[in-house]
């Protein structure tokens, strides 16, 4: 059975331009360990930018402004179901303290030569890389 799913991202920086991303915790399915962008799967029929200001808030506790789309692209399921995910990457600013979920077991800023040292979800991977 294919399965289509919207997911979107959040690039948010801080002021020394260094990307926010957070670590997969235990309670996850997949990717344990590993860093990610904000984000998740959007509701069936919410609005793309609603998504990302639920998830932002579900994530980190606090409100983005000015969400631009950045990129859009095609991706296989990170579950390894026969499925495909149309991803929706924003940039954005951000306000308040973060307060992780469950979902997280930690949050760093990374600069350009940090992200290529560490493991990252192949679907924030491919958010990130400039094209």
């Amino acid at each position: 059975m294919n399965s289509r799913a919207i997911i979107v991202e959040a690039i948010i920086r801080d002021s020394k331009l260094r990307v926010l991303l957070l670590k997969r915790s235990s309670k996850n399915n997949h990717d344990v360990g590993k860093w990610q962008l904000p984000g998740g799967k959007a509701n069936f029929g919410e609005d793309i930018t609603k998504a990302i200001a639920r998830e932002v808030k579900e994530e980190l506790g606090f409100k983005i402004y000015c969400p631009k789309i950045q990129k859009c692209f095609k991706t296989k399921s990170c579950t390894g179901k026969k499925s495909k995910s149309l991803v929706f990457v924003f940039s954005c600013t951000a306000k308040g303290k973060i307060k992780l979920s469950n979902d997280h077991s930690g949050y760093n800023f990374f600069n350009e030569a940090e992200l290529k040292k560490i493991k990252i979800t192949n679907i924030s991977r491919k958010a990130l890389k400039k094209e």
